[in-house]
């Protein structure tokens, strides 16, 4: 999906004759039809009502789901029986679709081709009432396959694949679509507790650690991905309120600011912050990093909560698989979270415990700071 956003636009409609048309122009042709079945749900503004079009294309036979993967996939068994024959060898081909945020869709088609197995990715926007082909662009599959986790992973060969490739930037050639809906539970402790913090240049979630035995947390670095989850956004170059050395790009975060938000969110008192954050006397600050990369990068796991437990203390604790798109896993490792969540909605992370597992994949972490 976010593959392709920058990449010229290659084709500008969807009327095109059969006569010798390639089987990629009939993707294309196919994919403005599948537009068109749920054309009359949208309304002036082409907003979407995801739930009534999963419905209609459900109904119409389709296998799809929507782009951001809020709603369950429909007809999702098309995708496990395509998976299954391909292992065995003998698919010819599968089509899906998924429903973007404009009304518009990405029709998803593979197939094979003098013994090749290609992905054909196909959008379709509207453009005065009628749906258009904005793009249409064809890979070689490397590898797709349905895990036990019931995740679509499939990865495409993107030629000249770097930032300064000819298509406007690296494209992440490997992507990953749930089956199966996770839990309600589970998705809504996800969006709470792990999603707003992450993994993100900080070792909270990769270390082992219980209570306000911390010492192996990187808490300078900890206090960036603390300030997103309760303020909603990154500190970053361009609003960086704390004085900053130009020399080292390292920022002076107040010591009252750094040691209230670290207290909020852990089991820590001031003593031990003090001890293990750098604390300046002099200055009566922190030093903090602002100035770095602090996105969803590919290399970056995404945490899914996949069981909640609730303890007799009020306690949860949520086991997390790391998703990393960058090694095509659905489970890179797993942690337990312990969440003691308040009655006015605040929460503190009071443990992490990592599974041991031979098949760990951590993410690699270095401190920010110098």
């Amino acid at each position: 999906m976010l593959l392709i956003l920058l990449l010229t636009i290659l084709w500008q409609s969807c009327g095109r004759s059969e006569d010798g048309a390639s089987r990629g122009e009939g993707v294309e042709q196919a994919a403005c039809a599948a537009a068109e079945t749920y054309q009359d749900l949208l309304t002036e503004d082409l907003k979407p009502d995801m739930v009534l079009i999963l419905e209609r294309l459900e109904t119409e036979g389709f296998a799809a789901v929507d782009m951001a993967g809020d709603h369950a996939f429909v007809n999702p068994e098309q995708v496990r029986a395509f998976s299954a024959d391909k292992q065995a060898g003998i698919a010819q081909s599968l089509d899906f679709l998924r429903v973007c945020l404009d009304g518009g869709l990405v029709y998803t088609g593979f197939f094979i081709e003098e013994g090749i197995w290609y992905c054909q990715l196909v959008r379709v926007a509207w453009e005065k009432g009628s749906p258009v082909v904005s793009y249409s662009l064809r890979y070689p599959l490397l590898e797709l396959r349905v895990t036990e986790k019931d995740y679509l992973i499939f990865t495409c060969d993107i030629p000249d694949n770097t930032a300064a490739s000819s298509h406007d930037g690296y494209i992440e050639p490997t992507t990953m679509i749930r089956l199966t809906p996770l839990a309600e539970d589970c998705r809504r402790c996800g969006e709470l507790y792990l999603e707003p913090i992450g993994y993100s240049y900080h070792n909270l979630f990769t270390t082992t650690w219980t209570g306000a035995d911390m010492e192996a947390v990187c808490l300078n670095d900890l206090y960036l991905s603390l300030y997103k989850a309760e303020q909603g956004a990154y500190i970053s170059y361009f609003n960086n309120p704390y004085p900053t050395d130009e020399s080292s790009g390292v920022s002076h975060v107040p010591g009252e600011d750094f040691e209230t938000l670290l207290m909020q969110y852990t089991c820590l008192d001031r003593e031990r912050i003090r001890a293990w954050a750098r604390y300046d006397r002099e200055t009566d600050s922190y030093p903090v990093c602002i100035d770095g990369p602090h996105d969803g990068l590919a290399k970056i796991p995404v945490p899914e909560v996949v069981d909640v437990q609730r303890g007799g203390d009020g306690s949860l604790i949520l086991r997390v698989d790391a998703l990393l798109v960058s090694q095509r896993t659905d489970r890179a490792f797993t942690h337990l979270v312990t969440i003691q969540p308040s009655a006015d909605g605040s929460y503190r992370i009071i443990a992490n415990q990592v599974l041991e597992d031979t098949d760990n994949i951590l993410p690699d972490y270095e401190s920010l700071l110098p």
